[in-house]
């Protein structure tokens, strides 16, 4: 099953002065493992910017124990919270609908995953 990460600032929290305000990001993965590094990642880029990173290992602990469902990690220190929601190949499929090639008229070509999962992250990435 595919996951979806969500990235956004909550602006109740107080965010710490030194930490640049993240922007609000949107991207599919294929896996739970997949899903579990994309967060990883997310973390060690907010801790490269921090002086005291110590706050950000219970956070780490949650991102690798992060059940199938999904679940949100946040809000961190400098304010942003990731959300990892499970979600169905339908529910990413819209943005891929038809396969590349496919001339107008032609019946829809089932897209494959990898396929599916470019097309969603590529349609994100450009709005």
């Amino acid at each position: 099953m595919p996951y979806t990460i969500t990235t956004w600032h909550n602006e109740d929290a107080v965010p710490i002065p030194v930490i640049p305000k993240p922007k609000d990001t949107r991207r599919a993965v294929a896996t739970l493992e997949e899903a579990r590094a994309a967060v990883n990642n997310a973390l060690y880029r907010i801790e490269g910017e921090m002086d005291d990173p110590r706050p950000l290992a219970g956070f780490y602990a949650q991102a690798d124990t992060l059940p199938e469902s999904g679940g949100t990690i946040g809000p961190l220190p400098d304010g942003t919270v990731i959300e990892v929601r499970r979600r169905s190949w339908r529910d990413l499929s819209p943005y891929c609908r038809f396969h590349p090639d496919a001339e107008i008229g032609d019946d829809p070509i089932d897209p494959t995953p990898a396929e599916i999962i470019d097309a969603y992250n590529a349609r994100k990435a450009n709005r």
